[in-house]
């Protein structure tokens, strides 16, 4: 069952194209990851599938029914500091 997906979205800033012409199907077992050079547009495509910002071009969805989070980069960072200070767990927060 497909979960999320994309249809050849386009997301640019300030005149310069982050991607283009992406598109993908998350099935409802899949385990993904996003890996790429600063600036190549993880955050953004996960801002995208949260619903945090819509694309120039394309279509971007997810079912009504996922939970999506996305967390910022300075909320993981707060996050490590305060759960660090209360346990002695070893915390993993994946971000994209």
């Amino acid at each position: 069952m497909i979960v999320c997906y994309a249809h050849q979205i386009e997301q640019t800033y300030g005149g310069t194209t982050i991607f283009s012409n992406l598109s993908f199907e998350i099935q409802s077992a899949d385990r993904i990851g996003l890996v790429g050079q600063n600036g190549s547009g993880k955050s953004t495509l996960a801002q995208l599938a949260a619903g945090e910002e819509l694309p120039i071009v394309g279509t971007i969805g997810c079912k009504k029914t996922l939970q999506k989070v996305c967390f910022h980069k300075f909320q993981v960072t707060r996050m490590r500091v305060q759960f660090m200070k209360y346990s002695n767990k070893a915390l993993n927060i994946y971000t994209i």
